[in-house]
């Protein structure tokens, strides 16, 4: 006679294996769908061609761009063609950056022996995406600015070194080097995030792109 132990143990694992399956299934319908940039103008193409160039590396990406010119999905479209594809992409708004604990929810926390993982260290081994990058504050910029010097940083209240393993793309609006000539951006910090900047045109600079 079966053990019904052993026998509720086997349904339950098989119902676990169908569950990953139709996760599984619909992460790949998800990736499937991921809008790419599209367009066939010569700013479009050379935009393309110069994100499958910057996937092949780990250096930080700066998408230069207007509101509404798609940087998420380009920073998105530049992950999934990396090495990195299988790992998380994770998104950091502009809001979350301007919040008064933005370090702890970037960084990290270690309180007590507790440990709590900023979205940085959510983001190992794949991607962060940094949107509205020009919204992070004075004492954020010069952490991360620090971090990507070294690649490494604290978590807040931490003094471990943890080691920075995830690529950092960043989104900007506005003119990042006037706001460091104006006193608003911390010229480091600038010098580590544009080390590929991609400026995405505005479809009313590509017409032919609107069809």
């Amino acid at each position: 006679p079966i053990s019904l132990a052993k026998l509720l143990l086997t349904v339950e694992r098989a119902l676990e294996a169908s569950r990953l399956r139709q996760e599984n299934e619909g992460l790949k319908r998800r990736l499937a769908e991921l809008p790419e940039p599209i367009g066939s103008s010569r700013a479009m193409q050379d935009l393309r061609a110069q994100i499958e160039r910057a996937a092949q590396t780990d250096a930080c990406v700066l998408l230069e761009g207007e509101p509404g010119t798609g940087k998420q999905v380009l920073a998105r479209y530049l992950h999934e063609r990396s090495p990195r594809r299988e790992r998380p992409f994770v998104v950091v708004s502009g809001g979350a950056l301007m919040k008064p604990d933005a370090a702890r929810d970037l960084f990290g926390t270690e309180d007590s022996g507790e440990l709590r993982y900023g979205l940085i260290e959510q983001a190992q081994g794949g991607t962060v995406y940094l949107d509205e990058v020009s919204a992070l504050g004075t004492e954020l910029q010069t952490r991360l600015a620090a971090a990507l010097a070294a690649r490494s940083y604290t978590r807040v209240g931490g003094h471990a070194q943890v080691p920075l393993e995830a690529r950092v793309v960043s989104g900007t609006s506005r003119d990042l080097t006037r706001e460091v000539s104006e006193g608003r951006f911390q010229e480091a910090l600038l010098y580590q995030l544009r080390v590929l900047p991609l400026r995405v045109t505005p479809l009313r600079e590509r017409p032919g792109d609107i069809p």
